[in-house]
């Protein structure tokens, strides 16, 4: 039985797990961030929308 925890374990504790859950967590930070930017400026930004809307949903998809 403690070969089987152990092996279960395993699947989360890697270097491409890690660099996943470090991409995911990067690109939440710089969506917040970035939502935050987007409502608080008094003009709009279309640069801003396209990489709160566009590009970092797809790097938090790639780390996920």
């Amino acid at each position: 039985m403690g070969k089987k925890a152990e092996r279960a374990t395993t699947l989360y504790r890697n270097t491409v797990s890690y660099f996943g859950g470090l991409i995911v967590a990067i690109s939440i930070l710089l969506m917040a961030f970035a939502f935050v930017l987007d409502f608080s400026s008094k003009r709009p930004s279309p640069y801003i929308g396209i990489f709160t809307y566009m590009i970092a949903p797809g790097f938090l998809s790639l780390g996920i």
